[in-house]
């Protein structure tokens, strides 16, 4: 198998497409490797996350009526090479390390006992979603900020929790409503109001 350094990227590069039968509206990439390309009946659509790497979750909301996807995925910026050209150079883990100027996974151009991936793992880590657009909660997390010990947590007596999640709203208008939270059999309700459309 060739390396992409003979290939070029475009040899390695992914397209995957499919017919549309449904309404749903956001597709939600949650890892490419490096760079996804998003097409709506041919036109390419602007991430909510712009930003390329294997780590980066995308978001795209896709317009109305839209009949085909197409997903492009091209490998890292920077593929770097296995081998180093200059004799004298430190080769070895990472190849050249040109890969590291990309947020990517560092193995790909070979580690320890494991060879180069000629295509640097280019493609899709998790799998794409599409659904409906509107409000949705991203990122929840319940962080301890205080915890009351008694004779060193032998006798817990209580303990203070944040919640933190965001409202993001992909739909069509302003939205308002209110989270629900139950935690240990009591309720909470927290309000939101006017989120625009597009934002969080």
């Amino acid at each position: 198998v060739k390396d992409v350094n003979e290939t070029g990227p475009a040899f390695y590069t992914l397209r995957y497409e499919r017919r549309l039968t449904s309404e749903n509206r956001l597709l939600e990439i949650p890892g490419a490797n490096y760079r996804a390309t998003v097409f709506a009946d041919g036109a390419e659509v602007s991430s909510l996350n712009p930003f390329g790497g294997l780590f980066a979750r995308r978001r795209y909301v896709l317009p109305p009526n839209v009949t085909t996807l197409a997903i492009e995925v091209a490998p890292p910026d920077h593929c770097g090479s296995p081998t180093c050209s200059d004799p004298t150079a430190v080769c070895g883990q990472g190849g050249d390390h040109q890969l590291a100027r990309d947020v990517t996974a560092q193995y790909s151009l070979g580690w320890d006992w494991m060879q180069a991936m000629p295509d640097r793992s280019t493609g899709f880590f998790g799998v794409p979603t599409l659904t409906a657009a509107g409000v949705r909660l991203e990122d929840p997390a319940v962080l301890t900020t205080a915890l009351d010990c008694a004779s060193a947590c032998g006798a817990r007596s209580g303990a203070s929790l944040m919640l933190l999640v965001t409202v993001a709203n992909d739909g069509p208008e302003n939205a308002s409503g209110a989270v629900r939270v139950d935690v240990a059999g009591e309720s909470y309700e927290l309000p939101f109001e006017d989120v625009a459309p597009g934002s969080s």
